[in-house]
């Protein structure tokens, strides 16, 4: 039986979950589960997609005209809230529960998109971009 370790203050941990998981059998929940992962990640590609071409539009002056600059400061302020999202929901969810976090995060992702649909200025655009891009990771 394999086994993995890691080492800690107190010693090494021995762990047998992975040749536990090794041995199941594949199910239709493994079917469903990589499915889905296999759609949000296209999703997600699509998202940044948008986002890129969208980007370039932003700077035409009878959009918003915006700088070059400012529009990729659009795209590093959006990738900060990722990060802070994955750090800040990661924990609630271990905490919580992912199941229990999900509707959280669904619902803090559409508002955030609608109101960053409705905004009218670089810096609320900024503001609402990473409060939409929080919980996507």
């Amino acid at each position: 039986m394999a086994s993995s370790t890691a080492i800690t203050a107190t010693g090494p941990i021995r762990s047998v979950v992975p040749a536990r998981l090794d041995r199941l059998p594949w199910s239709p929940f493994h079917t469903r589960m990589v499915l889905a992962l296999g759609v949000a990640w296209v999703l997600d590609g699509l998202e940044i997609t948008i986002a890129s071409n969208v980007a370039d539009k932003l700077t035409t002056p009878d959009v918003l005209g915006l700088s070059t600059a400012a529009a990729g400061a659009l795209a590093s302020v959006y990738l900060a809230g990722e990060v802070v999202g994955a750090l800040v929901f990661g924990r609630l969810s271990d905490r919580l529960g992912r199941r229990n976090l999900f509707a959280v995060t669904l619902i803090v992702y559409f508002a955030g998109s609608a109101a960053t649909f409705t905004a009218a200025s670089q810096p609320s655009i900024s503001w609402l971009g990473s409060v939409s891009a929080t919980p996507i990771s």
